[in-house]
Protein backbone atom coordinates (compact mmCIF):
# COMPACT_ATOMS: atom_id res chain seq x y z
CA UNK A 1 0.00 0.00 0.00
CA UNK A 2 2.90 2.37 1.16
CA UNK A 3 4.29 2.16 -2.28
CA UNK A 4 1.25 2.26 -4.38
CA UNK A 5 0.73 5.61 -2.79
CA UNK A 6 3.83 6.75 -3.30
CA UNK A 7 4.00 6.04 -6.73
CA UNK A 8 0.53 7.36 -7.38
CA UNK A 9 1.62 10.81 -5.78
CA UNK A 10 5.12 10.43 -7.81
CA UNK A 11 3.00 10.44 -11.01
CA UNK A 12 1.38 13.67 -10.00
CA UNK A 13 4.78 15.63 -10.47
CA UNK A 14 6.86 13.25 -13.17
CA UNK A 15 6.32 16.18 -15.18
CA UNK A 16 8.33 18.68 -13.20
CA UNK A 17 11.11 16.07 -12.79
CA UNK A 18 11.57 15.04 -16.22
CA UNK A 19 11.70 18.50 -17.10
CA UNK A 20 13.51 19.50 -14.12
CA UNK A 21 11.33 22.66 -12.44
CA UNK A 22 9.30 22.44 -8.92
CA UNK A 23 6.27 24.44 -9.22
CA UNK A 24 5.69 23.98 -5.91
CA UNK A 25 1.80 23.44 -6.80
CA UNK A 26 0.64 21.03 -3.74
CA UNK A 27 -2.56 21.58 -4.91
CA UNK A 28 -2.39 18.49 -6.91
CA UNK A 29 -1.00 16.75 -4.28
CA UNK A 30 -4.33 17.86 -2.10
CA UNK A 31 -6.88 16.93 -5.15
CA UNK A 32 -5.67 13.32 -5.01
CA UNK A 33 -5.71 12.97 -1.16
CA UNK A 34 -9.58 14.54 -1.08
CA UNK A 35 -10.57 12.12 -3.65
CA UNK A 36 -8.84 9.60 -2.05
CA UNK A 37 -9.39 10.61 1.63
CA UNK A 38 -9.75 6.44 2.91
CA UNK A 39 -6.75 5.98 1.15
CA UNK A 40 -4.94 8.35 2.50
CA UNK A 41 -6.14 7.87 6.38
CA UNK A 42 -5.40 3.96 6.27
CA UNK A 43 -1.72 5.01 4.99
CA UNK A 44 -1.54 6.87 8.16
CA UNK A 45 -2.99 4.72 10.60
CA UNK A 46 -0.53 1.64 9.39
CA UNK A 47 2.18 3.33 10.24
CA UNK A 48 4.89 0.78 10.92
CA UNK A 49 7.41 1.02 14.02
CA UNK A 50 10.47 3.24 13.02
CA UNK A 51 8.25 4.94 10.29
CA UNK A 52 8.72 8.90 10.48
CA UNK A 53 4.88 8.49 9.67
CA UNK A 54 5.56 10.97 6.45
CA UNK A 55 4.29 10.52 3.38
CA UNK A 56 7.28 10.09 1.42
CA UNK A 57 8.15 13.82 -0.50
CA UNK A 58 10.62 11.47 -1.81
CA UNK A 59 12.39 14.67 -3.86
CA UNK A 60 13.48 18.55 -2.46
CA UNK A 61 14.48 21.56 -4.60
CA UNK A 62 17.53 21.95 -2.54
CA UNK A 63 18.87 24.62 -5.01
CA UNK A 64 15.41 26.56 -4.43
CA UNK A 65 15.60 25.86 -0.26
CA UNK A 66 18.81 27.15 -0.42
CA UNK A 67 18.25 30.24 -2.61
CA UNK A 68 15.41 30.77 0.48
CA UNK A 69 17.55 30.07 3.68
CA UNK A 70 21.11 31.43 2.35
CA UNK A 71 22.19 27.93 1.83
CA UNK A 72 22.24 27.32 5.57
CA UNK A 73 20.50 23.99 7.11
CA UNK A 74 18.91 22.71 4.32
CA UNK A 75 18.55 19.18 5.73
CA UNK A 76 16.49 21.03 8.70
CA UNK A 77 14.69 23.14 6.27
CA UNK A 78 13.42 19.63 4.96
CA UNK A 79 13.13 17.60 7.46
CA UNK A 80 10.70 20.87 9.02
CA UNK A 81 8.83 20.95 5.61
CA UNK A 82 8.37 17.14 5.47
CA UNK A 83 6.86 16.98 9.04
CA UNK A 84 5.04 19.87 8.83
CA UNK A 85 2.77 18.87 5.35
CA UNK A 86 2.21 15.93 7.13
CA UNK A 87 0.98 17.27 10.23
CA UNK A 88 -1.29 19.49 8.27
CA UNK A 89 -2.51 16.55 5.83
CA UNK A 90 -3.29 14.59 8.96
CA UNK A 91 -5.19 17.27 10.31
CA UNK A 92 -7.16 18.32 7.12
CA UNK A 93 -8.38 14.09 7.52
CA UNK A 94 -8.86 14.42 10.75
CA UNK A 95 -11.76 17.31 10.33
CA UNK A 96 -13.39 15.20 7.37
CA UNK A 97 -11.56 17.04 4.74
CA UNK A 98 -13.48 20.71 5.63
CA UNK A 99 -11.38 22.94 3.57
CA UNK A 100 -11.00 22.44 -0.32
CA UNK A 101 -7.90 21.78 -1.63
CA UNK A 102 -7.64 25.11 -3.16
CA UNK A 103 -7.69 26.23 0.59
CA UNK A 104 -5.52 23.43 1.88
CA UNK A 105 -2.42 24.46 -1.08
CA UNK A 106 -3.38 28.40 0.56
CA UNK A 107 -2.87 27.70 3.80
CA UNK A 108 0.05 25.81 2.50
CA UNK A 109 1.90 29.00 0.55
CA UNK A 110 1.04 31.12 3.69
CA UNK A 111 2.94 29.02 5.99
CA UNK A 112 6.35 27.42 4.10
CA UNK A 113 5.81 30.34 0.81
CA UNK A 114 8.67 32.72 0.30
CA UNK A 115 8.26 36.18 2.85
Amino acid sequence: MQKELERQVAELYQDEREQKYNSNDFYKLFCHIYQNQLFYQTYFKLEHPGSTGALGVAEYDTRQAAAYYGDRYIDYHIEFFRHGLNAIIKKWLHNGCRETPQQMAEILRAEYGPK
